[in-house]
């Protein structure tokens, strides 16, 4: 009788356990999805200063050694750097890709217009779209686009004196300047 007892006692604290160690699995689940989320929204933020970085880097190439830089843009998630010296190819991380997703409206300063297109602006040919620096800095105007699945960035080449790339962040159907 007593042996019986014990045996009820302790298949009864295996449930337990099991429902503790259920609970902890699904707030891990749970857990990994708003992390892979965080991840995710991290990457294409990295990614667009990555790129407002390269602009600069490409306005400042082309008025220290007065020569045309240029930044093609060239499949889903290529581009090449051309800063008067040598040309380099580069990949995006992970899933990012160029273009705006869906139900993205720019240009960023007033969004009006659904954009289809990876860059609004710049030089199209046959191996993409350009933007290019002249040898006193001065650039091609243009918007560049990049997105993975929810999270869109624009990187906003404005025709000014200054030649500074502006980043945007596409949230609750707006445009919101990038701090840095």
């Amino acid at each position: 009788m007593v042996q019986q007892n014990q045996k009820n006692k302790r298949l009864a604290f295996t449930i337990i356990e099991c429902l503790i160690v259920g609970a902890l699995v699904c707030i891990l689940i749970f857990s990994f999805g708003r992390i892979r989320r965080l991840y995710t929204a991290m990457v294409v933020a990295a990614s667009a200063d990555h790129v407002a970085a390269v602009c600069h880097y490409l306005a400042h190439c082309a008025q220290a050694r007065g020569v045309i830089t240029t930044l093609r843009i060239a499949g889903e998630n290529r581009y090449m750097i051309d800063d008067g010296n040598v040309v380099r190819a580069y990949s995006l991380p992970g899933r990012v890709e160029w273009g705006a997703g869906a139900e993205v409206y720019g240009p960023p300063l007033r969004p009006a217009e659904l954009i289809t297109a990876a860059v609004v602006g710049g030089e199209a040919d046959a191996d993409g779209v350009n933007i290019k620096w002249s040898e006193t800095g001065a650039h091609t105007p243009g918007t560049i686009y990049l997105h993975q699945g929810e999270d869109c960035y624009a990187v906003s080449l404005p025709r000014a004196v200054d030649g500074v790339a502006h980043a945007y962040v596409w949230r609750n159907r707006e445009w919101i300047t990038r701090t840095r």
